[in-house]
């Protein structure tokens, strides 16, 4: 997710951290072509846990990552670090 503003990313960043209870587990879901999984995997520590589902043709693969997070900084900080990845969907 990458974001157009400063101002779309505060909004963002007030929107998450009002509608959470901060330390808490954060829910990330993307789409990302099968070729990179483990580009998207390294971007992330061991602590986290991830559900990958590949698509039906195998071309895609749907990546649910689950971590602890302090508080709306971090998730902006996830979001823009992924979103270098090509062919990258945050959902």
């Amino acid at each position: 997710m990458k974001f157009k503003t400063d101002a779309e990313k505060q909004n963002f960043h007030d929107l998450v951290q009002e509608t959470h209870e901060w330390p808490c587990e954060y829910l990330f879901k993307f789409i990302v072509p099968t070729g990179q999984v483990t580009i998207l995997k390294a971007l992330f520590h061991e602590e986290v846990r991830f559900e990958l589902k590949p698509s039906s043709a195998g071309k895609y693969t749907s990546i649910t990552v689950y971590m602890t997070l302090k508080d709306a900084r971090e998730v902006i900080e996830i979001y823009e670090r992924v979103s270098e990845i090509q062919g990258l969907l945050a959902l």
